[in-house]
């Protein structure tokens, strides 16, 4: 049996907890598919991590190989300030580490973009001020129009925007390298 005073407020306690149990289900719910599709994304970076490690250490076998020319690349018109002081073998390795580095850049950028916590924030600023560091060196800017369409097409949209923005600033002094304080 009930107390006098809690029989009074029994109506009420029970249309709270059924608002409560009702409330509770969808919200419950939609935690849950929340979850998973955050479990989903965790997989896929995951994957693409992995993906990525591979794929730079191939680039590392192709450095240290390019008498076998597994790294193709057209050598074409594009091409023209990389190859106006070096030979082909010397063209392609450049544009293999050129290759490492914007894959590094492009990870960055993925893992970076849109993350709100301020230290993934400074992050990705330090590493959109070395990306334009490198926007400023012609050697860089001959390899991006060779090698940036194989890259995630936000990501070359970015760098391009990077290149028109660094334009107007000149080209680096020829053999001078990029600042490295930037990699945040």
């Amino acid at each position: 049996m009930l107390p006098d005073w809690l029989e009074t407020y029994e109506p009420h306690l029970t249309a709270i907890a059924a608002i409560i149990a009702i409330i509770s289900v969808p919200v419950g719910v939609a935690v849950f598919i929340w979850e998973k599709r955050r479990e989903r994304i965790d997989r896929e970076y995951g994957t693409y991590i992995s993906l990525s490690d591979k794929y730079i250490e191939f680039l590392g076998m192709c450095f240290e190989n390019p008498e076998l020319d597994i790294f193709e690349t057209s050598l074409d018109e594009q091409c023209l300030p990389l190859l106006s002081k070096k030979d082909p073998r010397t063209v392609q390795k450049e544009l293999i580490l050129y290759t490492i580095f914007i894959t590094m850049c492009e990870r960055a950028y993925l893992v970076y973009r849109e993350h709100s916590s301020k230290i993934k924030t400074c992050q990705w600023a330090g590493w959109e001020e070395y990306i334009k560091d490198y926007c400023r060196y012609p050697n860089f800017r001959a390899a991006w129009l060779v090698l940036g369409k194989q890259f995630d097409t936000e990501f070359v949209a970015h760098v391009n925007a990077l290149m028109r923005e660094t334009e107007s600033s000149g080209p680096r002094v020829e053999g001078a390298a990029p600042s490295t304080e930037h990699t945040g």
